[in-house]
């Protein structure tokens, strides 16, 4: 069972996420301190908005991109 300090502290980060001026997946993923390098191997991003972000050195094996918008993402 998550202690109480744990959950207000997800409960101030999801707050953080929802508040973002931005719906781009890496400007979201600094804001939750992710790294899309390590973070992201196998995740269900079908329909993200991907577009224009950095995703150079992003480790996608596995992730389901079906529908993701990728146009100008830097896929190095």
């Amino acid at each position: 069972m998550a202690d109480e300090t744990s959950v207000q502290e997800l409960q101030v980060l999801i707050q953080r996420i929802v508040e973002a001026q931005t719906d781009n997946l890496d400007q979201l993923a600094t804001i939750a301190g992710l790294n899309l390098s390590e973070d992201f191997a196998e995740a269900d991003l079908r329909g993200a908005d991907l577009r224009g972000g950095n995703l150079r050195g992003a480790d996608l094996r596995g992730t389901d991109l079906k529908g993701a918008a990728l146009w100008g993402a830097d896929l190095r």
